[in-house]
């Protein structure tokens, strides 16, 4: 039996070691970012302790108007599949993982209340990742066809982005 794979000799999978692979290179896009968002122009001290005052509930409110659009949009996707007989199947199937990006994005967003309440760094890293994936799901929206989500998705994260970076020495 040459040349297979030794099934017998698999690592079992551990999902706390992947997660912490994915943080450490979320953590790794974190400092590559960093010097890019220094040279920008920066926001006065008192509009970034306005931001770092309001932001908990920033990310409670938009987080939870995200999840009422997230929910709201996947019932239609719903019922147009039904309605369609199935037709809407293809038309929605590519925007599944934009969609399931979104969740995942909204998660985090509202994950993040806790920490930015208390300005820990972790509430910021919530705010940071919930951004990462929101682009991930804006570029395979592109990728699925949804050329005009390129723009919003760049400008976006852009923006984003920047105020994140802009208040980061806040959190501890």
């Amino acid at each position: 039996m040459g040349g297979g794979i030794p099934w017998g000799h698999m690592e079992p999978f551990n999902p706390q070691q992947h997660t912490e692979k994915v943080i450490e290179h979320l953590h790794g896009l974190e400092g590559w970012l960093m010097p890019m968002f220094e040279s920008a122009p920066h926001i006065p001290e008192k509009g970034r302790q306005v931001i770092v005052d309001i932001a908990p509930w920033l990310v409670l409110i938009f987080g939870g108007l995200s999840a009422l659009g997230l929910l709201s949009g996947g019932m239609m996707m719903g019922f147009a599949t039904m309605f369609s007989g199935g037709f809407a199947v293809m038309y929605f199937a590519s925007y599944l993982l934009p969609f399931v990006c979104s969740i995942i994005s909204v998660v985090l967003m509202l994950s993040a209340f806790p920490g930015l309440k208390e300005k820990k760094k972790s509430g910021w890293n919530f705010v940071f990742y919930s951004e990462v994936v929101s682009v991930v799901g804006g570029v395979l929206g592109v990728l699925t066809g949804n050329v005009y989500l390129l723009v919003s998705t760049v400008i976006g994260a852009l923006i984003g982005f920047w105020i994140l970076f802009e208040i980061r020495s806040r959190y501890h």
